[in-house]
């Protein structure tokens, strides 16, 4: 018995040995087969060129256009200052919980006091200010000095840029904006680390024992179990396809262990935080934490709460069954599971996530949209700028980021003026309400060409030192009508036209206090008769000074002083070679109609002319487009203002002297900015009245600010049945009310005339 079971031992022991020994060549060949297959799939891995920004197949994004960064300095508004901080979402804070993106708000009923305000942190190309706490102090509702939180008292402070509109091509499917790591709260970092990996910034982008354990759960519950890492989930979600085979996990761990030695963890991180799919957006699919802040939530990433925070980072497992807008319970349970890691990992405190899983699940509104649509025409403007200059790749996948020269509360109160008074014309010419009938064309109860019959407006108002376009409406209704009749529409100008004329007069030696008699005249043209008449016909003048010829407006004095051989005349020529100076480019015939403003300009352009009267003779070219960048900040443009001496000096002081008796004498034509709507700042201006009332214009300027009105139909039939005065003129005063606070500032006056006045004027 002993001896079968020694034999048995050695058989045994025999057979293990044999069986090890095979095993072990076994595994020996097992791991150099396994060896050259990972080689052979590493041969096969995709390169990680995809993983720099500039790669726009991969990080397709779409552009943004902002407003200009609004500085706040002396003299700027309260009132103006807080609309700005409630269009920008700034929220209110108290003392001991000042943040960027909070003010504290201790000024009086009497526009005393100060307001701490804490701007947030912006990109720009060209100021650069780190989120810290000023101290605005007012004085009769205007800033009086600012500080800063240590007591040093500075110029300005800056509000970022408000975003106007976001550019996507018309077949882009998807909606994304890159973030910078250092512009994502630390919330929505620790939120995503604590459900995704925990042990980000310990492992070297595969994580061992997670894959076994995720094995052994799938084995014992019959279910997937995750168990990549945010290294692993980046490589495949960029690189591979998000098929499970062992040959893509493969990959997947090889890519991984790539990325970690070119990339840093921050690297990855932002990069993971950029791609993540956060499901479909109307017909987009939304990319990145940035714009599902903005979908979610109606917010800038870096204002999120934490509860925002713990929300975006549960939607990714699963993007449709955790949809906030889609399954709000899923949602709320998914946010919940994220709040206990981050209190089992320590990033929140016991309170902090008792409060916060407390909260309702709430997200905005999805009706309102980021973009607020209050510059439509000038966003489209921008637009075709920008389609002449850059490729369509450029445009609509890298990402620019389009800093222009508007100013959104100005914008708003432009759009505002301009509908107001075109709903009073609208009456007054016996239209039915345009916004019923719109809502009659939305369901369908009319047709869309309705609308097309109603009157139309148009508004530009540019700054007189640079040629910033501050605010553009181009019509009454984007959304059914985007003909653009600021940049697009030519009109005869009329009257506004004269200021050219008197300038041209003045050119040549010509005063103000000459005289021209003011009686009916003809002239004989080609063979035919031309009689002008005044915009009151049978009234005339007599014997009138060349002043108030033009603040009356008369179109006979202005004909004569232009065409009429028996007396010393400007001549047309003249005339066209002011308007080229001023940099009207339309086309201008040398006829004697010119005077009257025959010819047909855009409102752009003539309203850029009138920058010359109240910048002393510099016009300054109009300029919307300020910046253009990358992501990465690089500037692919800059445009400085571009301003050239037009006319002299001592010329230009006297049109803009003549032009403000226009507003300022009884007799002149835009009396009624005074009389009737109360604006008392120094101010010049021209009203403008075409043949039969087909068109209606008023342009007038500040020493900062030249705005143009222009007010029509889109068929020319058709007729406004005022005059300038009336039909334009109220657009202007209604804008400039609005925006104008501060000190009154007078025009620049000549070095050559500061002690000699009267030798240009009467």
């Amino acid at each position: 018995m002993r001896e079968i079971l020694r034999r048995a031992l050695w058989v045994f022991w025999r057979t293990f040995q044999v069986g090890f020994i095979f095993g072990v060549i076994v595994l020996l060949v097992g791991t150099a087969y396994f060896a050259y297959y990972v080689y052979k799939k590493s041969q096969e891995v995709p390169g990680l060129e995809a993983l720099d920004y500039g790669e726009i197949k991969t990080w397709r994004q779409h552009s943004e256009v902002y407003g200009d960064a609004i500085p706040v300095m002396r003299n700027t508004a309260y009132d103006h200052l807080r609309r700005r901080l409630e269009r920008l979402e700034y929220r209110v804070a108290s003392a001991e919980r000042l943040e960027p993106g909070t003010y504290l708000d201790q000024v009086g009923a009497g526009g005393n006091g100060v307001l701490f305000l804490y701007p947030r942190r912006f990109p720009h190309p060209r100021i650069q200010q780190e989120p810290r706490l000023f101290s605005i102090r007012f004085q009769n509702g205007l800033v009086e000095s600012i500080e800063t939180e240590g007591g040093r008292r500075v110029e300005v402070a800056y509000l970022e840029p408000e975003l106007i509109d976001e550019l996507y091509p018309i077949d882009e499917q998807l909606a994304r904006q890159l973030v910078r790591l250092d512009e994502v709260p630390q919330d929505l970092i620790h939120a995503f680390l604590a459900i995704e990996d925990h042990d980000f910034y310990k492992h070297s982008g595969v994580h061992p024992r997670r894959f076994f354990v995720a094995a052994v759960r799938n084995v014992l519950y019959g279910r997937l179990y995750g168990a990549s890492t945010i290294t692993q989930q980046l490589a495949r979600n960029i690189l591979l396809t998000p098929d499970k085979q062992i040959e893509r996990k493969v990959k997947e761990w090889i890519l991984a262990i790539r990325i970690e030695r070119r990339y840093s963890k921050d690297e990855i991180l932002e990069r993971y935080l950029n791609f993540i799919d956060f499901g479909r957006r109307y017909n987009r699919t939304l990319f990145g934490v940035k714009e599902a802040a903005r979908y979610f939530f109606d917010k800038d990433v870096r204002d999120l709460t934490l509860v925002e925070c713990a929300t975006l980072a549960a939607i990714p497992n699963a993007p449709t069954r955790y949809s906030p807008v889609l399954h709000p319970e899923n949602a709320r349970r998914r946010r919940n599971l994220v709040l206990r890691q981050m209190l089992r990992l320590g990033y929140i405190s016991q309170e902090q996530y008792a409060r916060a899983v407390a909260q309702p699940l709430q997200v905005a509104e999805l009706s309102r949209q980021v973009v607020r649509g209050s510059a439509p025409y000038a966003s489209a403007y921008v637009r075709s700028l920008l389609e002449a200059r850059y490729s369509q790749e450029e445009l609509y996948g890298s990402g620019l980021r389009v800093y222009t020269t508007l100013d959104p509360l100005f914008q708003e109160e432009a759009v505002r003026a301009v509908r107001e008074h075109l709903r009073r014309l609208d009456a007054e010419l016996g239209y039915q309400p345009y916004e019923e009938v719109r809502e009659q064309v939305r369901a369908k109860l009319v047709p869309p060409e309705v609308l097309r019959e109603y009157i139309q407006a148009g508004l530009v108002s540019l700054e007189a030192q640079t040629g910033f376009v501050r605010a553009l409406v181009g019509g009454r209704d984007f959304e059914y009508n985007q003909y653009n009749h600021v940049t697009q529409a030519r009109r005869q100008p009329g009257s506004v036209f004269k200021p050219i004329v008197y300038t041209a007069a003045w050119r040549q030696g010509f005063r103000p206090s000459d005289t021209i008699i003011d009686e009916p005249w003809s002239l004989w043209v080609n063979n035919k008769g031309w009689t002008p008449t005044n915009y009151h016909e049978g009234r005339y003048y007599g014997l009138v000074s060349l002043e108030e010829a033009l603040q009356r407006s008369l179109n006979v004095a202005t004909a004569r002083l232009v065409n009429d051989p028996e007396i010393p005349h400007v001549g047309v020529q003249a005339v066209v070679r002011t308007a080229r100076d001023l940099g009207i480019t339309s086309p201008l015939p040398p006829l004697p109609s010119l005077a009257l403003g025959a010819a047909e300009v855009t409102l752009l352009e003539i309203t850029a002319a009138y920058t010359a009267f109240a910048n002393l003779g510099v016009r300054a070219e109009p300029i919307i487009i300020r910046y253009v960048t990358r992501f990465d900040g690089t500037v692919l443009e800059e445009r400085a203002p571009l301003r050239e001496q037009a006319i002299e000096p001592e010329v230009a002081y006297t049109t803009t002297r003549v032009l403000q008796g226009v507003l300022d004498k009884p007799f002149g034509t835009g009396y009624r900015v005074r009389s009737e709507f109360g604006y008392r700042h120094p101010a010049a201006g021209k009203t403008g009245t075409t043949s039969e009332f087909t068109d209606a214009w008023f342009i007038g300027f500040t020493p900062r600010l030249v705005t143009g009105i222009w007010v029509g139909f889109d068929d020319p039939q058709k007729k406004v049945q005022k005059p300038g005065a009336e039909g334009a003129l109220p657009i202007w005063a209604n804008y400039m009310i609005a925006i104008t606070r501060g000190p009154e500032e007078n025009f620049p006056v000549p070095r050559a005339l500061q002690s000699a006045e009267q030798a240009y004027l009467p």
